[in-house]
């Protein structure tokens, strides 16, 4: 249910020049893109639906041999070897895999994606940081002490 309120909607505008020599943009199309907002997405996935897609494309793109953002190499090597079972928060998902998509080829548009908007490299290395932070903390596992009245195991 796309006008459900666990989706968001964004506008892109599309530019072109009015002619190969000119500075000046002219609006020649949009589009409305529907995103997902639910964060409780990232612990908790419904039958048949994965997580956020970030997760299984970065896996995937850490396969691949050597994958530069603006002349510089990623570091993946928090994704490399790595399989989304791996992570607590991706084994509850009954659906690893998607039909009609390819993980490896849809991170290479994410990280053109990235860069189009105007993200450095650096800036690019700390987001694949934070999605790979995540992904190791839903594996930490806490154990409330003996006796901890508070504390549920």
């Amino acid at each position: 249910n796309d006008n459900s309120s666990r989706f968001g909607k964004y506008i892109e505008l599309q530019f072109g020049a009015e002619d190969a020599s000119a500075f000046r943009q002219r609006l020649v199309g949009a589009r409305i893109r529907t995103y997902l907002l639910e964060k409780v997405r990232v612990a908790h996935q419904l039958d048949g639906e994965r997580s956020f897609h970030i997760f299984y494309q970065a896996i995937a793109g850490s396969a691949a041999a050597s994958l530069a953002d603006g002349g510089q190499e990623l570091d993946l090597s928090a994704f490399q070897g790595r399989v989304p079972t791996d992570f607590a928060y991706l084994r509850r998902s009954s659906g690893l895999g998607l039909e009609h998509a390819d993980d490896n080829t849809d991170f290479e548009a994410t990280l053109a994606a990235m860069r189009t908007v105007g993200f450095s490299a650096a800036e690019v290395q700390d987001v694949l940081r934070a999605v790979a932070a995540v992904l190791y903390l839903g594996n930490v596992k806490f154990a409330a002490p003996p006796k901890n009245s508070e504390g549920f195991a």
